[in-house]
């Protein structure tokens, strides 16, 4: 290191560098040591740095450090790593407790992005809301009626869109019967 400058990995950091020339168990120790657990969850919640998603970071300590952009390392991942075996890149860490804080390895799996958006659905954490139960839907059961009499009067898709707010395809589904809603007293 050149004279003058100062060590720029302190702290935890520095002990995480440490943990990992040592091993596994130092590893999994460091991470231990540095959360506390949660109750009734059996959760271990990292009390160091956090990303704006939740999930425990350090400076990476086996990569260049570049003050504009320090390589970041995820903990929960490293706990999935140290504990299953390197992933490959495109690889996620599954939290089988959906806590983003937690570094506890018997809630961590490795898997692919696919593998971890079918836990969330599985666990009822994803929900795919569609027809009127979406906040966001423009139109309901009795709008898709008044939709297909006035297809059935000779209106066109693209009027028939201008008046309700919608694309011409949903003009157009809305009239093949292919949108899911509650027709109205039903």
């Amino acid at each position: 290191m050149p004279k003058g400058r100062p060590n720029i990995r302190r702290g935890l950091p520095r002990k995480l560098e440490a943990a990992l020339a040592l091993g596994k168990d130092a590893i999994l120790q460091f991470v231990f040591e540095n959360s506390h657990p949660i109750p009734f969850s059996g959760c271990w919640a990292w009390t160091g740095p956090t990303q704006e998603r939740g999930y425990g970071y350090l400076v990476d300590p086996r990569k260049p450090f570049n003050r504009a952009s320090a390589p970041r390392m995820i903990i929960p991942r490293l706990v999935c790593e140290t504990v299953h075996g390197a992933m490959p890149d495109d690889w996620q860490t599954r939290h089988q407790c959906h806590t983003p804080i937690c570094v506890n390895p018997d809630h961590l799996l490795p898997g692919t992005r696919s593998d971890n958006l079918k836990d969330s659905v599985r666990d009822g954490r994803w929900t795919f809301t569609r027809g009127t139960g979406n906040g966001r839907a423009k139109l309901n059961g009795a709008k898709v009626l008044e939709i297909q009499r006035l297809h059935h009067e000779g209106i066109s898709y693209p009027q028939i869109a201008a008046v309700f707010g919608v694309g011409t395809s949903t003009a157009s589904r809305a009239v093949r019967g292919q949108l899911s809603f509650s027709l109205p007293g039903s």
